[in-house]
């Protein structure tokens, strides 16, 4: 029987002015398939479902966004009905040992909760779940439950353990998450943990650049499960209750649309009036404006929490709503069974761009005042998944087309003035610190721009902000030179601690340096790094951020002061003869080594602190050279060691 068939093209949005109703004949199927584009309406949507039609194993969805396609709503007022199915994929990026933090974009798609938005649920049938996986680009078969606490991929099909769905609607500690499994739901804005699968699905469809699952190596790009979410359309306000202060609520994108995360953490953060994209708002002190999302190693393969190896990046809006917004890497951790730290951190997180949440993404925001949130098609935007999502980037000019908001240029977005100090922890993990500036930061706490670490090692590193600890971000006025910014660093066995800067953007300084209280020296951490051998020990009143020395005046008394406190040796002589250069046009990193120091380590760091080599004993030779062929561009920072305990640092551009 002939389908009707409706296409928005590639290079066109549709919008609709009113409600949009999709419903199919007695025969034939009736369905939109949107393209790599948008679909706007204004209204809500009524679908009628396809499931008795011809050819349709499951049901036709009524609405199928493929190829990155979204779907935005404007009317906070009115709500979704009928029996049809939008459907939508997504792509988890995690194994049968590791987690993804959801948040579902549709809900049941049944006729008896027409007033609102629908659960979600992984049931068994085809009436009691939202979870599919893709057959063909328009049929998807059920996600199966696995007998194990293992998921497992095959042609077609994924088995989900659903002992790994949990959602943890607010709290303070460990035990206040809540098992979801396969009987549970899951309210609209809230999100839910679920472990990805092993094994492989090689079914692919048009226009998709992978197949289901491709069964790449545990952490290779490309591993991982393509979901399709398959039920009624959220639209519309979806409310979360915040305890009080500290409660740690899980929460994520509810909609079928990108999710603008500086206007919803901007609004609900903070006091006064400000502006999003364009639109007036009214900030209201309810969370803390800071949004935590989970990371952890994908190599590390276990079950069992005592192993786990994770840990919890922060993003931050700064000063402005429009802003691109600031991430600051996890350090991963081990835990107790209890679900508290165990040991000091063993690994270093990526670096996301999280500023505009794609579909389907779950993440963490903690409690200031007892209150309640509305989550409102106010916060939809169109932003293509891979131009300023957590996946990937681009640097093409896409503008950001919200319900309520606009963008020229998500790639372009204002950033906050900052300098990234990376405090490496026994070369095995980094902590990666931000001092950002701003005219209208203070000197004490303020929402959307601080950041506190929830996720403490054992020995670590961490701003005090009005005498309380552990935060990872500290953004201050621009003026005071003066200004001696405390760094404590907690030790819990004796450790190794290099501190470097690892890069800057607008920085407006020209120096510098991690002020030792107890020597009384000022050590250059803009252009170089310091070595600290540290014993157990909380040191809080002995290191501080300090951007120049004291009683320098100008650049030239600084000169002086340095030349003055300590001369030229022939260890400084070795240091200064070294020659760090990147050679872009063949893709290789080129190290000149002119006396012949003997070498004991040669080191390559991105800009999270995160290793990307660690030759080992490479000798005295006077040339080194390495490959950079296959590293992303960006900017990293190159760490010698000689044999004799000497470092060099260097920051260097690599082009590919």
């Amino acid at each position: 029987m002939k389908t009707i068939f409706t296409l928005a093209l590639v290079a066109l949005s549709a919008s609709v002015y009113g409600q949009l109703h999709v419903q199919p004949t007695a025969t034939e199927a009736s369905y939109i398939y949107v393209k790599d584009t948008y679909i706007f309406v204004e209204e809500d949507i009524n679908l009628v479902s396809n499931a008795t039609a011809s050819g349709s194993t499951n049901g036709f969805p009524s609405i199928a966004l493929r190829e990155g396609s979204q779907l935005l709503q404007r009317d906070n007022t009115l709500s979704n009905t009928g029996t049809g199915l939008l459907s939508v994929f997504q792509e988890g990026t995690s194994d049968a040992y590791t987690y993804n933090y959801w948040s579902s974009p549709v809900g049941l798609a049944n006729a008896s909760n027409p007033a609102q938005n629908g659960l979600f649920k992984a049931g068994q049938t085809q009436n009691e779940t939202v979870l599919f996986v893709p057959s063909t680009v328009l049929n998807s078969n059920i996600t199966l439950e696995s007998p194990s606490l293992q998921g497992t991929a095959t042609t077609g099909s994924a088995f989900i353990s659903k002992y790994w769905l949990w959602r943890k609607p607010g709290g303070t500690n460990y035990t206040s998450w809540i098992h979801v499994s396969n009987t549970g739901t899951v309210a609209p804005g809230y999100g839910f943990t679920m472990k990805g699968v092993d094994g492989s699905d090689p079914s692919t469809f048009a226009g998709e650049a992978t197949p289901n699952n491709s069964g790449a190596a545990i952490g290779a790009v490309g591993q991982g499960q393509r979901y399709d979410f398959r039920g009624r359309p959220h639209t519309g306000n979806a409310t979360i209750t915040v305890g009080g202060p500290d409660d740690e609520i899980f929460v994520g994108n509810p909609y079928p649309s990108a999710f603008d995360l500086n206007y919803f953490l901007y609004e609900n953060s903070g006091s006064g009036a400000a502006s999003c994209g364009g639109t007036p708002i009214t900030r209201t002190d309810r969370i803390t404006g800071v949004a935590y999302f989970w990371d952890s190693d994908p190599t590390v393969r276990t079950h069992y929490l005592e192993e786990y190896q994770g840990g919890y990046g922060a993003y931050f809006p700064g000063t402005s709503c429009d802003m691109a917004g600031t991430y600051v890497p996890a350090v991963f951790n081990t835990y107790n069974d209890d679900g508290t730290i165990n040991t000091a951190g063993v690994g270093t997180g990526n670096s996301y761009n999280r500023r505009f949440t794609p579909i389907g993404q779950g993440f963490f925001v903690y409690g200031t005042n007892a209150s309640t949130i509305t989550m409102n098609n106010n916060y939809r935007v169109y932003v293509p998944e891979g131009s300023n999502s957590d996946f990937k980037s681009a640097n093409d000019i896409v503008p950001g087309i919200g319900v309520n908001t606009y963008y020229p240029n998500v790639n372009d977005m204002m950033q906050l003035p900052q300098v990234r100090i990376n405090v490496n922890i026994n070369d095995s993990s980094t902590r990666q610190l931000v001092l950002g500036f701003s005219d209208d930061a203070t000197d004490g706490y303020d929402p959307a721009m601080d950041a506190k670490n929830v996720s403490i090692v054992s020995t670590d590193a961490y701003f005090e902000i009005e005498e309380k600890p552990d935060y990872i971000s500290n953004v201050l006025p621009f003026d005071d030179l003066d200004k001696l910014v405390p760094l404590t660093v907690k030790v819990a066995a004796r450790s190794q601690f290099n501190v470097s800067v690892g890069y800057d953007i607008e920085f407006p300084h020209n120096e510098l340096y991690l002020y030792d209280n107890r020597t009384g020296v000022f050590h250059d951490i803009l252009n170089g790094e310091v070595r600290y051998m540290l014993d157990p020990a909380l040191y809080e009143d002995r290191f501080y951020i300090a951007f120049k020395k004291k009683g320098s005046d100008n650049e030239d008394e600084q000169d002086d002061q340095e030349e003055d406190d300590e001369t030229l040796s022939a260890e400084d002589s070795v240091l200064e003869s070294f020659g760090i250069y990147q050679n872009n046009a063949i893709g290789q990193l080129e190290i000149a080594n002119p006396k012949a120091a003997e070498m004991d380590t040669i080191s390559l760091f991105d800009i999270t602190g995160k290793q990307i080599f660690d030759e080992q004993q490479p000798g005295a030779r006077t040339q080194y050279t390495f490959s950079t062929r296959n590293l992303s561009s960006g900017i990293y920072v190159v760490r010698m060691v000689t044999s004799e305990g000497l470092v060099k640092s260097q920051k260097l551009t690599i082009t590919n």
